[in-house]
């Protein structure tokens, strides 16, 4: 698989949730697999305080609740554009 080989010798990846889609939770396993030590994930600031349409921030917090879970060591940045 060539996000398998791609993964290999990296040290971190860099998430952006509209990038990858539903496979979050594959890529977090897969990075671990091959050695990854940390993620960073591009969220959003409705996750902690609200305010736009809540199935997004909904989204955001499911996806932080898999990088934070992961194991992997981790920085969640959250955006407020």
């Amino acid at each position: 698989m060539a996000l398998t080989s791609a993964l290999r010798g990296a040290e971190a990846v860099f998430l952006v949730p509209s990038a990858i889609g539903d496979a979050t939770v594959e890529l977090l396993y897969l990075s671990a697999k091959q050695g990854v030590q940390r993620v960073v994930l591009v969220s959003a600031l409705t996750v902690e305080y609200g305010g736009g349409y809540a199935r997004f921030a909904d989204q955001f917090k499911a996806i932080e609740d898999a990088v934070t879970a992961s194991g992997l060591q981790w920085t969640i940045l959250r955006s407020a554009n």
